[in-house]
C-alpha cells in the first residue's frame, strides 16, 4: 500500500512534479483510523457503541482512503459493512456478507 512512501530529492516528487504530499494525507488517515480502532475496541461492548460507529463513519468520510479504513478494521465486519455503505461508488456486490472482497461474476480480473 506504500504507506511508508516518502519522496526523496529536493523539491520534486513523482515524475518531476512539485513535492508529492499524498503520502502525508494517507499517513494522517492511517493514524486517525488506528486511534478510532483503539476507541472502538474500548467502546464496542458499551452503551456508546452506536455513537462510536457514527464517529468512525464521519472520520472515514472526512479523511477518505477507503482501503486504509478497511485494513485497520479488517477484523470488524460491522465496521467494514458500514464503510462499504458510506463511501460513494463502492460496489457492495464486491464483498460477501462478512465484508470480505469477492470476485464479481462479470469481472475480467482474477482474485
Amino acid at each position: 500500500m506504500a504507506l511508508d512512501y516518502r519522496p526523496c530529492g529536493k523539491g520534486k516528487g513523482i515524475a518531476g512534479k512539485k513535492k508529492d504530499k499524498r503520502w502525508e494525507r494517507r499517513f494522517e488517515a492511517l493514524s486517525v483510523a488506528e486511534h478510532a480502532k483503539q476507541d472502538w475496541d474500548m467502546l464496542k461492548d458499551t452503551e456508546f457503541r452506536e455513537r462510536q460507529l457514527h464517529n468512525i463513519e464521519n472520520l472515514a468520510k472526512g479523511y477518505g482512503f477507503f482501503s486504509i479504513w478497511m485494513m485497520v478494521f479488517r477484523e470488524e465486519p460491522e465496521i467494514k459493512k458500514s464503510l462499504i455503505q458510506i463511501f460513494p461508488g463502492t460496489a457492495g456486490n464486491c464483498f460477501d456478507e462478512e465484508a470480505i472482497p469477492v470476485r464479481r461474476p462479470e469481472s475480467i480480473l482474477g482474485l
